[in-house]
């Protein structure tokens, strides 16, 4: 649908993951396994059955986090908290396309 295609055309445009699995269940639920540089794997689930699944929230580590923060502006996603400096370095949190509120975060080794 729309809704998973605009949330993994945001993940792989705007936060370097790309695509490692895609699967249809027997229940005609969506199931897309992305992956990043570092390992990282996010599943995107769009489920069209009478349960409905999904992601609610994320907090990721990031190893550039002004590069980060003017991509997703450039993505047009909405700010929630703006880039803050933190006790173990800096974050900012937005929601992604699809509703989901996402935190990045750069640690900054003393």
């Amino acid at each position: 649908s729309d809704e998973i295609d605009a949330s993994i055309d945001f993940y792989t445009t705007s936060l370097g993951y790309s695509i490692k699995h895609t699967a249809t269940t027997k229940l005609n639920t969506k199931i897309v396994v992305l992956e990043n540089s570092v390992g990282q794997q996010l599943d995107l689930i769009e489920a069209t059955g009478p349960i409905k699944a999904g992601l609610h929230g994320l907090r990721m580590n990031v190893k550039d986090i002004e590069t980060a923060y003017k991509e997703i502006q450039h993505a047009n996603c909405k700010i929630l908290i703006d880039l803050v400096e933190t006790a173990t370095g800096k974050s900012f949190t937005f929601v992604d396309h699809s509703g989901v509120s996402i935190t990045l975060i750069q640690h900054i080794k003393k």
